[in-house]
């Protein structure tokens, strides 16, 4: 399909007496425009077919810098056509629909269909965390549903300082290795996003959000501690009593990680001994199954 690019002036003036000057993809004689930041005092001081960086005639008082922008997004919309070429989604409704960034998917049910995914994958660490990652996004906009086209530079970094004053169930602030890996799982989605065509082709704004992992120091628990644990009171089958049991059989198993175990099923047992494949390096294990008195 063959779809022009050209620049076009308006007709009649705004209100404050100047012209706007558009972008418009045509395709079978059907014109599709996207506004942009440029405009002239006189409409003959612009001509769509001079050369490149010279539509609007020096007679403008910002004719440079306007020039330059209309450049910008003349090479932004010959990206964002391979892009939408390469997904097999180019016309020029698409394009203009692309450029405007204008999208009213939910960002909320681009996630909850992530998440059935991970768990239909039996990927449940991944799963888990991509939940935990939601419910922040849903505190940040007070349980308002979340467009892709609020995915904005300012509305991202104010998430980042909303995860630093975030209070956990624990009632203790967020570490700074968290706000990394949050912020890692939130770039993550909107990369998926994009490979998927939820979101616009356009620039990401978290190019511009840096967020650095903290120091860690780990402290391992004594055989004291471990015995506290093991000798805890609990009720049975409460989620209290579950979690001790995961957590012993995680560490008897040589620090297993959470994921893995939630996946584990009867048949990864043979002859006394466990066998798996780890989720996340996907390297096979083997590891004797003890006693413990």
């Amino acid at each position: 399909m063959k779809i022009t690019l050209n620049f076009e002036v308006n007709s009649l003036p705004k209100k404050n007496g100047t012209y706007p000057i558009f972008l418009r993809a045509t395709e079978n004689g059907n014109h599709f425009k996207q506004a942009l930041d440029v405009y002239v005092n006189d409409r003959r001081n612009f001509d769509a077919k001079a050369k490149r960086d010279n539509w609007i005639s020096t007679k403008e008082p910002y004719a440079k810098v306007f020039n330059s922008r209309l450049s910008s997004s003349l090479e932004q919309a010959h990206k964002t056509m391979l892009e939408l070429e390469r997904r097999e989604e180019l016309t020029a409704q698409n394009l203009i629909k692309a450029l405007k960034g204008d999208n009213s998917e939910s960002c909320i049910a681009f996630i909850d269909g992530k998440v059935k995914q991970y768990q239909d994958k039996r990927q449940l660490g991944t799963s888990l965390s991509t939940e935990y990652f939601k419910k922040k996004l849903l505190d940040y906009s007070s349980d308002k549903n979340v467009l892709f086209r609020d995915l904005t530079y300012p509305f991202i970094n104010g998430f980042v300082t909303f995860l630093t004053k975030y209070t956990q169930v624990t009632g203790q602030n967020l570490s700074q290795n968290t706000i990394h890996t949050t912020m890692s799982r939130f770039r993550t989605l909107y990369r998926q996003a994009i490979s998927e065509g939820m979101i616009a082709v356009q620039s990401n704004p978290f190019d511009k959000i840096k967020v650095k992992r903290g120091n860690t120091h780990r402290i391992g628990l004594t055989q004291d501690e471990v015995n506290r644990i093991i000798n805890l009171d609990l009720e049975e089958h409460t989620a209290l009593w579950h979690t001790r049991n995961y957590f012993l059989f995680s560490m008897y198993m040589a620090g297993m990680r959470i994921s893995d175990v939630m996946s584990l099923k009867w048949e990864n047992i043979v002859d006394d001994r466990l066998f798996y494949q780890m989720q996340k390096t996907k390297s096979s294990r083997s590891i004797p199954l003890i006693s413990v008195s």
